[in-house]
């Protein structure tokens, strides 16, 4: 294993022009970015006020009531095409018979 002696493993030893090792620089970038992110929320509660949140039940509800008509119609759907295929066949069956008549 590396145990840290790969690539960036000595960043902290570094020191840039005016003496800062990396450590403090990101450090640095880091404090700014906080102080960014910090004031953006700020904006975003100071903006208004929160929108009312909507009823999960009234949605489940509807997501159920949507799903047992879905499930209606293609039980419905699925007994038509069975008797369909049954009445088809049956037909063709009683077509296929021999007229006793003609031999």
């Amino acid at each position: 294993m590396d145990h840290g002696m790969g690539q960036g493993a000595d960043r902290t030893d570094r020191a840039d022009r005016a003496g800062r090792t990396d450590g403090e620089r990101y450090q640095g970038m880091d404090r700014r970015e906080n102080a960014e992110l910090y004031a953006a929320f700020e904006a975003l509660l100071d903006a208004g006020p929160e929108p009312p949140l909507p009823s999960v039940t009234d949605a489940a509800v509807a997501g159920g009531r949507r799903i047992r008509r879905r499930r209606t119609a293609v039980a419905l759907a699925g007994a038509l095409v069975v008797a369909a295929c049954g009445v088809t066949t049956a037909v063709n069956v009683a077509d296929s018979r021999p007229d006793p008549v003609q031999q």
